[in-house]
């Protein structure tokens, strides 16, 4: 009798191919194609260059680490400015290497790693289309990250709910509009996003092995890992600070045995972890944030703001953010933003979805955590303004993982008995999901970044300055960026921009763009903000004004002043 043959046969292949793992790993291989596909076509439609402020403030932050100036930045508040000059010996600005004193480091700090890989690119810009390192590191990074989420998506709706459902929610959080505009931004909401449902995906995973009896070691590591996604999220960005209570929220209902100690050692973990940044804070600066508290409120736009001195506490910080702003802000987010987290009709069914019971006692606990977190957001983004309220983005999983469930809840309770009906149905809350992103996908394509943003512009002004020079302009993150300029942010009024040319460092440029000139004219122009900057801008230069050489610049959208004519000498480009 022959022995049989072994190895795989042509027919093992087909069959693997037609109904075995072979098959199921095709659909797989075709499910992340077709991801990669939406990511391709969005990011080559929509994406001509950063809008952000954020973006390029940590960009050039990023620059400036990757090339060994340290944790510094070229884009300098007035505020920054005299709060270094107080805690420095002999009044030193540090203007040639500014300690960054808002941002937290870990977005900056990863962008920076991914820098390393070619510092070649990251050179001041001088080309013509877009701009390398937006285009070959931050980019990807970016939509790598994002598509990361995704598959914590579908782990955590499987291990809440089903199969069905975690491929559901995956599917729509890459079919969101909303998400793949916040990867291609350049911002770190995506990794945000990442640290969030890590910190409630492995606090989950905690709790179940601990209730399961497994070994500590089994609920140990999750736990300290979401301690520490708690700790990674806030250094990328404070307003992360509603995440820590959330977690612990849930641990304290969800954990059965030592609740006190366990929360202990949570807030433990996250206050060691942060302790480091908060004193390199307190050494530079006097303050454990930074300046973040005093310059995110508005963006740091209101001139008591900018005018702030070192006495000022957080208290009395806090006492001067007017109670009628903070409403104002939580009326204009109701209105916009809150009204329109989750795609289709999946916001209307994670709100409904609180007022059902669900049968798992891991699910009801964790919806009420996530809420907390929500509310705390939604509260201090009332004091920050729209900026903040923009991390609202990282409960989009929840919402479509609750919304779904919701939503099968309901079919269930209708009990349809044609299967066609139902995915009808289903098919039908995807593809109202997914609208959004197919009208952004249709013509007309995205336009540049213009107004304020046009590379070639900025590179052509900051090209006229030596690098040792200082330029003042009313968007200094973009010439930090784009030229690596030292830049200080335009002051509120003209008579500061005198005291710091006299006495603290002479200012070679001043860069006036359409952030300014597009102010309305009467309330910002001639009797707001800029009303001593306004004959300025008009081109009426004061006889003692040190910058009386100059030229305007796409029929009159900017203008730039000097000391002199910069673009007469040889050198000039």
């Amino acid at each position: 009798m022959a022995e049989r043959e072994t190895g795989f046969s042509i027919q093992d292949v087909v069959y693997n191919l037609d109904v075995g793992m072979g098959l199921y790993i095709l659909r797989i291989l075709l499910y992340i194609g077709v991801v990669l596909v939406i990511a391709m076509l969005y990011t080559a439609s929509q994406f001509k260059g950063l809008k952000s402020e954020s973006a390029m403030d940590s960009a050039q932050i990023a620059r400036n680490i990757a090339y060994g100036r340290g944790y510094t930045t070229r884009n300098i508040s007035p505020a920054s400015l005299r709060f270094v000059q107080s805690v420095t010996p002999e009044n030193n600005p540090r203007i040639a290497n500014h300690p960054e004193l808002i941002k937290p480091p870990v977005y900056p700090a990863l962008l920076a790693t991914v820098f390393r890989m070619g510092k070649g690119l990251v050179q001041p810009y001088t080309g013509r289309g877009t701009y390398a390192p937006e285009q070959y590191f931050m980019l990807p990074l970016n939509n790598f990250i994002s598509i990361l989420c995704g598959l914590l998506v579908y782990l955590f709706a499987r291990r809440l709910f089903s199969r069905r459902l975690a491929f559901l929610a995956m599917t729509i959080f890459y079919l969101s509009d909303m998400m793949w505009s916040r990867s291609i931004s350049g911002t770190e909401l995506p990794l945000v996003l990442f640290l969030t449902l890590l910190a409630f995906y492995t606090i989950n995973l905690a709790a179940d092995a601990r209730e399961a009896g497994t070994r500590p070691l089994r609920w140990i590591l999750p736990f300290l890992i979401s301690a520490g996604a708690c700790v990674l999220a806030f250094l990328t960005r404070y307003g992360a600070i509603f995440l820590p209570p959330a977690i612990m929220l849930f641990i304290g209902l969800r954990f059965q045995r030592n609740k006190l100690a366990l929360l202990l050692v949570f807030l433990g973990l996250f206050v060691a972890g942060i302790a480091p940044w908060l004193a390199r804070n307190v050494m530079l600066c006097g303050k454990p944030l930074g300046l973040a508290p005093y310059m995110m409120l508005n963006g740091g736009q209101d001139a008591w703001l900018v005018q702030l001195n070192a006495d000022y506490g957080i208290g009395q910080f806090f006492g001067r953010a007017m109670f009628r702003r903070w409403l104002s802000n939580i009326a204009s987010f109701y209105n916009g933003d809150i009204r329109q987290l989750g795609e289709g009709f999946l916001g209307a069914f994670f709100l409904a979805s609180f007022f059902y019971s669900f049968v798992r006692r891991d699910v009801r606990l964790l919806r009420w955590a996530v809420a907390l977190g929500l509310v705390l957001l939604v509260l201090v983004a009332g004091f920050f303004g729209g900026d903040t309220i923009l991390m609202l983005y990282v409960f989009l999983p929840f919402v479509i993982i609750y919304g779904l469930a919701f939503f099968f809840l309901l079919l269930e309770r209708l009990q349809i008995r044609f299967r066609i009906l139902e995915i009808a149905l289903i098919s039908l809350v995807v593809a109202v999901s997914a609208m959004p992103l197919a009208f952004t996908l249709m013509p007309p394509r995205a336009s540049l970044p213009y107004p304020p943003y046009y590379p070639p512009f900025i590179s052509y002004v900051t090209s006229l300055m030596r690098p040792n020079e200082l330029m003042c302009t009313d968007m200094p993150w973009a010439t930090a960026w784009y030229g690596d300029q030292t830049s200080l942010r335009l002051t509120d009024e003209i008579n500061d921009f005198y005291e710091i040319n006299d006495y603290v460092y002479r200012i070679s440029g001043l860069y006036f763009t359409t952030i300014t000139r597009n102010q309305p004219f009467v309330r910002s122009l001639m009797k707001g903000r800029y009303r001593t900057w306004f004959p300025v801008m008009r081109g009426n230069v004061p006889q003692d004004f040190p910058l009386s050489a100059g030229f305007p610049m796409n029929d009159g959208d900017q203008l730039f002043l000097t000391d002199y004519k910069r673009w007469e000498e040889p050198s000039a480009p």
